[in-house]
């Protein structure tokens, strides 16, 4: 089931993303052995290297997989982006290498007013 969800974070924050996956009847999913991929672009492209990429995480140590928890951690040099809107999705590879798309949306960047502690 993919989940659409707008998020709105501001450029150079240390940011811990929780993220829970759930089947389209809203029951948790075991996601143990899972990979997961978090990209940002600027758009949405048909580039399948990802070339275009703004930002790119890829999450193999999952939180609590059991109940389908895995943390997506930023630090302030993932999060120090020129202010906008991106767009992101979460796909999840299982060990059968089957991918699905989790969940997508529009990440909005907005500017920091106190810039000295990305220094």
């Amino acid at each position: 089931m993919t989940i659409t969800g707008n998020k709105t974070i501001y450029s150079g924050e240390t940011i811990p993303w929780e993220v829970t996956c759930k089947n389209s009847n809203d029951e948790v999913v075991d996601i143990t052995g899972y990979t997961m991929y978090f990209t940002i672009k600027s758009s949405f492209d048909e580039d399948n290297t990802d070339a275009n990429a703004v930002l790119q995480k890829t999450i193999t140590s999952l939180s609590d997989p059991a109940n389908g928890v895995f943390q997506i951690n930023f630090d302030p040099g993932d999060t120090l982006l020129k202010s906008g809107e991106y767009k992101y999705d979460i796909q999840a590879k299982n060990s059968s290498n089957e991918v699905t798309t989790i969940r997508e949306g529009v990440l909005t960047v907005k500017a920091s007013v106190t810039r000295r502690s990305n220094t």
